[in-house]
């Protein structure tokens, strides 16, 4: 099947919601299994996915060049939003707005 198009979806999160995000991430893998036969791909981007190495910029930096490139934007939290979530969340929306 040919891909016609991909829907990137960044999951945001501390780390105390990990069970939380194991399964949203179980949910975007099961819709990307129902739409792949249709030619679109929805791709999870979570940070434990992406590569450990230092690429001579700050890995925060990193995840929020993933966010730029995403589609969609969710941030679970619970009790608190850390430090680094409260930054994603910002990225998102000021390139939520750039893109209106």
């Amino acid at each position: 099947m040919e891909i016609r198009k991909t829907i990137k979806v960044f999951l945001a999160s501390l780390d105390e919601l990990k069970e939380e995000r194991d399964k949203f991430g179980n949910f975007i893998r099961r819709l990307d299994g129902i739409y792949l036969h249709r030619g679109i791909h929805v791709e999870l981007l979570m940070w434990e996915d992406m590569d450990p190495c230092y690429n001579n910029v700050r890995k925060q930096d990193e995840y929020n060049a993933w966010i730029r490139q995403s589609n969609l934007f969710v941030c679970l939290f619970h009790t608190l939003a850390g430090e680094y979530t409260r930054e994603e969340l910002s990225v998102a929306q000021e390139e939520n707005r750039r893109q209106i």
